[in-house]
Formats: C-alpha cells, sequence, structure tokens
C-alpha cells in the first residue's frame, strides 16, 4: 500500500537525521505534508499530524466532517476530532518535549504551536519532508501516471459536455460525477463562460451556455 510505503520511507529518513518526532500541518491550499504523512487531503478547516517516537500516527481536524471522512477513507492512523487543534497539538508535543521534533512546514506551524516558550522545541523538517515529495518511488510514478491518465479522460468528458443550452453546474455535475464514478472524490473545479467581451470564471451556477461562449474548467 502506497500510504505504508510512504510512512515506512519517512521513518527511514527521519531515523537518518536523529529526528524522533514530526508534527506537520495541511488545510486545503497546502496539503502536500499531510498527505505525505497521513494519507489524507484537508477539504475544509485545518489538519495536523504527528508522528510520535514509537512510529504511530495520530491525525488532528477541527472539522467534524473531515474527522468522519477521515476515519472511513484512511487506516493504520489514529484520527482525533481537535476542535482546538493547536491546543491539543501543542499538549500532545509537551508529552514528548523530551525527544528531538522535527515541524513541516515550519513556516506554517500556528504561532501558537511554535512559539519558543513551548515546553518543546522545533527544528525545521522541511528540507526532509521536501527531498521525500519530490523524489519519487516508482510506485508513486505509476501513480502519478495513472492520475494524469484520469485527468485526460475527464477532459474528454468536459468537451463532450460543454454544449449550448446547458447550466454550468449540470457541466459540473457530469465532470464531477465521472471523477467520482472513476473513485475519485477529492476534486476541485473552476467553472467559466462567456462571449468574446464578457468571460466569466466563478463557482458554476445557473448561467445557460450560449453558442459562440468560450467554457473553460480548471480541474
Amino acid at each position: 500500500m502506497l500510504a505504508d510505503d510512504r510512512r515506512k520511507r519517512l521513518r527511514a529518513a527521519m531515523n537518518d537525521a536523529g529526528i524522533e518526532a514530526l508534527v506537520v500541518y495541511g488545510n486545503s491550499w497546502q496539503s502536500d505534508y499531510l498527505r505525505y504523512v497521513a494519507d489524507f487531503s484537508s477539504i475544509e478547516g485545518h489538519g495536523m499530524a504527528v508522528v510520535s517516537p514509537d512510529g504511530a500516527v495520530e491525525l488532528f481536524l477541527d472539522s467534524v466532517a473531515e474527522a468522519e471522512r477521515a476515519e472511513a477513507e484512511t487506516s493504520g492512523i489514529k484520527v482525533s476530532l481537535a476542535p482546538e487543534i493547536v491546543r491539543e497539538v501543542a499538549g500532545r508535543l509537551e508529552r514528548i518535549a523530551n525527544h528531538r521534533i522535527a515541524a513541516a512546514p515550519l513556516g506554517f506551524m500556528p504561532k501558537y504551536i511554535a512559539d519558543k516558550a513551548r515546553g518543546y522545541k522545533l527544528e525545521d523538517g522541511t528540507r526532509l519532508v521536501d527531498h521525500l515529495l519530490m523524489v519519487k518511488t516508482p510506485a508513486e510514478v505509476d501513480t502519478l501516471r495513472q492520475a494524469a491518465k484520469l485527468a485526460d479522460e475527464g477532459y474528454a468528458v468536459f468537451r463532450e459536455a460543454a454544449r449550448p443550452g446547458r447550466k454550468q453546474y449540470e457541466l459540473i455535475a457530469d465532470i464531477e460525477g465521472f471523477f467520482r464514478q472513476k473513485g475519485c472524490a477529492d476534486n476541485f473545479m473552476i467553472m467559466g463562460s462567456g462571449g468574446k467581451d464578457v468571460f466569466a470564471m466563478a463557482p458554476p451556477s445557473d448561467r445557460v451556455i450560449k453558442p459562440g461562449d468560450m467554457v473553460t474548467t480548471e480541474l
């Protein structure tokens, strides 16, 4: 399983660097580090994961919906609903303050957690995780190829669905339905359509696509 391979690779990199624990942060716009460690991308709210000295991974989420989704979609980790996420993660780190702890990306860590007055010290683990993200394993390369193929297939669905007389939300429904049918529940799209003089880029609406409109979508 890709997630298990990544965690083993992460632990090996941490051992080589003498890092005993790791904390990562993620949100809907910056999810790479969180996804690598916890195999989960946050769609709403904030997420943080802590890799303990014993190798266990705990995922903290401040959204009820996201915590429920993580319980269903992840395996091999502990999922915790944390409405006061920064305080709860800080408390978790204070319990392992006698270990070397790295943070990634350190510059994105909430101020409360990165505060040097806390009972623990955070080292910068950004480069460590960045290296793992950039140097792909054969399994990750294969996954990227599958994702690229799926994106091409989705764009073909978009071309067929973009017809005059259809509403924007109907077009998006066709594309999202295709991706969900293929097992891709996490997809984000922005819909844009309009004439030569007026071109709108916005979330899908009930605007009707007219002959001569330019139609585009960002998948």
